[in-house]
């Protein structure tokens, strides 16, 4: 009886999933040599591996080339992806390069300035709006220099004229404090 049952468990050693991982790496390791064939290869050969795919496909089971399609469906993908970003990638980095070679110059007389302002319209504005605020601000601050500097002169001058009216009439202060005078 021991050798009834020494002869079933080898016959499942031969019908394992064992055998089936070794199929597997080894298609694995096909398909990543394939892989990198394909990254290296041109768009032209690709055509090319395709149709030598479609030839070695006959061997494979359903699952394999199922596989297969799909792997190769999502490869061709993602080249489409990258193709397609590195296009966009590419267009920014040529509009970028066209912005900053026409970057804006700086006008330095009365006749630039103006056919500055009609290129540019909307930054002059802007310059001008800027230009107008800190002309206001200025100015304000001018005028208040300029009130108090009025505040004082006046106040100088009327000293002034006091001194004077007290050298003419040194009573001035009593009259001036007197209720007749006002009346």
């Amino acid at each position: 009886m021991t050798e009834v049952v020494l002869e079933q468990k080898a016959e499942v050693k031969a019908f394992s999933a064992f055998g089936k991982r070794n199929a597997n790496e080894e298609r694995i390791q096909k398909d990543e040599e394939e892989l990198k064939q394909l990254l290296n290869a041109e768009p032209s050969e690709e055509k090319k591996a395709e149709s030598a795919d479609s030839e070695d496909d006959s061997n494979l089971n359903a699952e394999e080339r199922t596989f297969k399609k799909r792997y190769g469906d999502l490869r061709r993908h993602s080249q489409q992806k990258e193709s397609g970003l590195q296009k966009q990638i590419d267009d920014l980095r040529e509009q970028l390069e066209k912005s900053t070679s026409n970057q804006i110059q700086l006008p330095k007389s009365e006749d630039e300035l103006s056919a500055w302002a009609a290129q540019y319209p909307d930054v002059a504005k802007i310059v001008e709006t800027i230009a107008i605020k800190k002309a206001k601000e200025q100015t304000s601050e001018f005028e208040k220099r300029f009130k108090s500097l009025d505040e004082r002169e006046q106040n100088t001058a009327r000293e002034k004229a006091e001194l004077e009216l007290t050298k003419l009439h040194p009573d001035f202060e009593k009259i001036r404090d007197s209720d007749e005078f006002h009346e």
